[in-house]
């Protein structure tokens, strides 16, 4: 650290007075104190929101181990007969879950394209973009609850 008055190389542990000039350098050792906490305390928010990023898209990833399944069913369900009488509410909520689950790995890849891309870049809404694939499966179950009971 340099002295702000004559530009002195300055030790961290000197005294509060450049030995150079006589200038007080109290505050720069301050400010400089402050900054590396706050560096310090970024890099453990990054290692943080990266380590959920990585935990949110392992388990959305877990879902596409039963998303075949779940697929086959979707395909069936959509090919299927619709008995008459079959309120419209219930025939629409059904497509749409249906349209819902086969969407499911495009959501999901494209969430995990952005999430390692603002990783590298080292950008914020990480966790918020790995979120995406569980809130839609989240909304997907839910919106075929709501239309279906």
């Amino acid at each position: 650290m340099n002295c702000q008055h004559c530009g002195a190389t300055i030790s961290e542990n000197s005294e509060n007075f450049c030995a150079h000039c006589g200038a007080n350098t109290t505050l720069q050792h301050e400010v400089a104190q402050t900054v590396a906490l706050r560096c310090n305390t970024s890099k453990k928010m990054q290692v943080l929101d990266w380590t959920l990023a990585i935990i949110f898209l392992l388990l959305g990833g877990a879902v596409l181990i039963v998303w075949p399944f779940a697929a086959l069913a979707s395909v069936m369900g959509l090919a299927g007969h619709v008995p008459e009488g079959t309120p419209i509410a219930q025939i629409l909520g059904a497509y749409l879950f249906h349209v819902g689950v086969l969407c499911y790995p495009i959501i999901y890849i494209a969430s995990l394209i952005l999430s390692i891309t603002l990783m590298v870049l080292k950008k914020p809404f990480v966790v918020l973009c790995a979120l995406i694939p569980i809130f839609y499966i989240c909304f997907v179950f839910a919106f075929a609850m709501f239309f279906m009971t």
